[in-house]
């Protein structure tokens, strides 16, 4: 979240919103170094966006979000795993227990470490946002609560 300038905003609290509203871009930018010169295989890769307001009632929280990946041109393109697999799998549908989206990305983060994808970051948005109001108040990269951080879980086998 920026603003006047200011990106550090954006450690506590993002916001997405649909009706042309907010889109939220994430980057990797340690991705590459953490497994440079590693044999590993990845197992399983997640992005963890942890609803900051679950009880939200002026514009309810969207049910759905998707992810698009950022190409060489600068434009935006369905990620890998959703075109692999269903959206059951691929996921992005709110938890409401767990207050939570997930995403399984891990055909994405494979084709970058495998360096057939560039790493120019990823859209997060409200799915549908045409058609969509609702907006998502999330837990940004530094939130004190670490359980509740906008995360990338891996897991990954070394060879």
């Amino acid at each position: 979240m920026i603003l006047s300038g200011d990106h550090s905003i954006g450690k506590q609290i993002l916001c997405l919103q649909g009706n042309a509203g907010i889109k939220t871009k994430i980057e990797f930018p340690y991705l590459v170094d953490a497994f440079k010169g590693k044999n590993i295989v990845i197992n399983r890769a997640e992005l963890v966006i942890t609803n900051m307001l679950p009880d939200e009632t002026s514009l309810k929280n969207p049910d759905k979000l998707t992810l698009l990946y950022i190409d060489e041109s600068g434009k935006s393109n369905l990620m890998l795993d959703n075109l692999y697999m269903d959206d059951t799998f691929f996921g992005g549908t709110y938890d409401k227990n767990r207050q939570e989206y997930r995403f399984r990305i891990t055909h994405h983060l494979r084709s970058i470490l495998n360096g057939q994808m560039p790493n120019n970051g990823i859209y997060l948005k409200v799915a549908d946002p045409a058609i969509n109001s609702s907006r998502l108040k999330f837990y940004g990269t530094e939130s004190v609560d670490l359980s509740k951080r906008l995360r990338l879980e891996v897991s990954y086998t070394v060879y």
